[in-house]
């Protein structure tokens, strides 16, 4: 199965921090198929495991990671 990279800001959440309408769907719909999932953000990775946290949707990530810089 792919491997999905989902960014955290703006795509997984919105500006005020709050989850986007339809991620926790989208991203158990991913899982569900067998898709292995990253959270990565600019952020670095500690910022990517408090949001999954905060959401409760840890579980669902294999990996946190920075977002590379290109």
């Amino acid at each position: 199965m792919p491997n999905v990279f989902v960014d955290v800001d703006l795509t997984l959440i919105d500006a005020n921090g709050g989850l986007l309408e339809g991620a926790r769907e989208g991203i158990q719909k991913l899982s569900d198929a067998g898709c292995h999932l990253f959270l990565w953000s600019t952020n670095g990775a500690d910022y990517c495991r408090k949001v999954a946290a905060l959401h409760h949707l840890t579980d669902l990530f294999e990996g946190f990671s920075a977002k590379p810089d290109l």
